[in-house]
């Protein structure tokens, strides 16, 4: 009895050893059949100079950029193409390199640092407090086609709060929604990630503008604080 077991566990094992080799001949040669071959995949960014503001006295402030939110049509890498109404549909092999809420918030945050306006900028990943806060979210970002021409369209949506304020209602100093279009020329994704970029520094243009007033304004001499 013993030895017709440890027979059957033998061939249990031999069974195993053959089969197993096989099965993993077959998975690498249905990886390699036609149709099936891997495509790589391109990655985009967002490219631009940071815009350059007048020189001024820079603000007692200090403002903290929360990581932007994104309509759910358009979170995530992929490069999405709207051609008609309820028709939606993405680049094959192409795809931006990080998604577009984490593009948007990065490039604002650099623009905002870069403009020299404010005493401070952080980071959502800083530990720092700022009495000011901004959150924004992203309502489109894709190319869209009509009438056989092709732009880059970039739909925005900027809070910012005064924390200052022990009044939740009085801590909304301006919330405003920013729409900017550029015109592709060729209609592939090396065109939209180009279109993209101009569109994006446009909104970081007049988005800081805005900012710059509110900070100003609620900072200056005069402007309870904490009513």
């Amino acid at each position: 009895m013993k030895t017709g077991v440890v027979g059957d566990r033998r061939g249990r094992r031999t069974g195993l050893s053959v089969v197993l080799p096989v099965v993993l001949v077959l998975v690498a040669a249905g990886c390699s059949m036609p149709g099936k071959a891997f495509v790589p995949s391109e990655s985009h960014v967002l490219e631009y100079p940071a815009p350059v503001f007048e020189k001024t006295d820079v603000l007692d402030a200090a403002l903290k950029v929360e990581r932007f939110s994104a309509a759910r049509a358009f979170s995530g890498p992929a490069m999405f193409i709207r051609e008609r109404p309820r028709l939606q549909s993405a680049y094959t092999g192409h795809r931006w390199r990080v998604s577009p809420e984490d593009m948007v918030t990065d490039l604002f945050l650099r623009d905002l640092r870069d403009s020299g306006i404010f005493r401070a900028v952080f980071s959502c990943r800083d530990r720092s407090a700022a009495w000011f806060v901004l959150e924004g979210g992203i309502g489109e970002f894709c190319e869209r086609r009509e009438d056989g021409r092709a732009q880059a369209v970039l739909h925005t949506t900027l809070t910012l709060l005064d924390l200052r304020k022990s009044d939740p209602t009085k801590r909304v100093l301006f919330q405003k929604e920013y729409r900017f279009s550029s015109p592709m020329a060729e209609g592939n994704p090396d065109d939209l990630a180009r279109a993209m970029s101009l569109a994006m520094g446009d909104f970081t243009r007049e988005a800081i503008a805005d900012v710059r007033r509110a900070v100003r304004d609620a900072v200056a001499p005069g402007n309870p604080a904490g009513s």
